[in-house]
């Protein structure tokens, strides 16, 4: 049976995936900049966050450049080769978006519009810069007001790795002090919960090794144990044994130190159950007939 064709979980346009998905990235930044969400804000990490592509689209906002451009590879399979997304400011200032794809008749387009874009940001350079260090700024404010989330059993507060598009958005264009709030309590209760599962964890452990200490002082008395006397040198006869009822052979027997005879199975089977019921119970190591212990 072929193999049904892959589908984008953002797109959900039939040929490729999420991950080669050219309007993933560009709908990311957009939605930092207030623009549409679908279904629901997407992710991002911290280390990826454009802030020279916010700083452009702040720039579009204002109305200092006409559009912004974003180049992408993600489903161009040709070298040196690329297609372009173009967002530009339509009515109630929202974004609306125009892909050029790739093909051998359009790319002239495709390059020299990318040109004119780069000169028109050269142009705006000073405006750009300046609208770049307010990200940075609110996002430093971010990581120095919030006090991290606990990764690993070590309890270690490491900084945020991953924010939602709609919270940067509030962060840098809304409300920074109502948007930090709102992070600094979700922070807390997740490393609420995080402490709780640590502290289960080091009680489970605790727990183990005081049974683990009581094996090893169990196995240290009996391993170390003084050997029971020889109560007789000589063995009973008996035909069968005295608790499977089975006749005894010539190998498949053990006599035990008061002279009674019982088959290797049941002495194991007994030993075995009197190790794992009760360490320290040795009195079921005992003789079947007269109650010797023979452990």
């Amino acid at each position: 049976m072929p193999r049904a064709p892959s589908k984008c979980g953002h797109c959900e346009v039939v040929g490729h995936t999420r991950a080669s998905c050219r309007d993933l990235e560009v709908d990311k930044i957009l939605q930092m900049c207030g623009g549409e969400v679908h279904a629901a804000p997407e992710k991002i990490k911290t280390h990826k966050i454009p802030f020279e592509k916010l700083a452009e689209l702040q720039l579009l906002i204002e109305g200092h450049i006409p559009a912004v451009i974003f180049k992408t590879k993600k489903q161009v399979n040709v070298a040196c080769k690329y297609e372009i997304v173009i967002v530009k400011i339509v009515e109630d200032q929202r974004f609306k978006k125009e892909t050029i794809l790739f093909s051998e008749e359009k790319w002239t387009k495709i390059n020299n519009t990318w040109k004119d874009y780069t000169k028109s940001i050269n142009d705006n350079s000073i405006l750009l810069t300046e609208k770049r260090e307010t990200y940075l700024q609110k996002f430093s404010w971010l990581q120095r007001d919030l006090p991290g989330m606990i990764w690993g059993y070590d309890g270690v507060l490491l900084p945020q790795s991953e924010f939602t598009t709609t919270s940067l958005h509030n962060v840098f264009h809304v409300d920074y002090i109502a948007e930090k709030e709102n992070l600094l309590r979700s922070q807390t209760l997740y490393n609420d919960r995080v402490r709780a599962n640590i502290e289960a964890r080091n009680q489970r452990r605790q727990a183990e090794n005081v049974v683990r200490e009581q094996v090893v002082r169990v196995q240290h008395i009996w391993m170390n144990r003084e050997p029971l006397p020889i109560l007789r040198e000589t063995a009973i006869e008996t035909d069968d044994c005295p608790i499977c009822l089975d006749t005894l052979g010539d190998t498949a027997k053990v006599i035990l130190r008061c002279g009674h005879q019982m088959c290797t199975a049941c002495m194991l089977t007994q030993t075995l159950r009197a190790a794992t019921a009760a360490a320290t119970n040795m009195r079921e190591c005992q003789c079947p007939i007269c109650r010797s212990g023979y452990l």
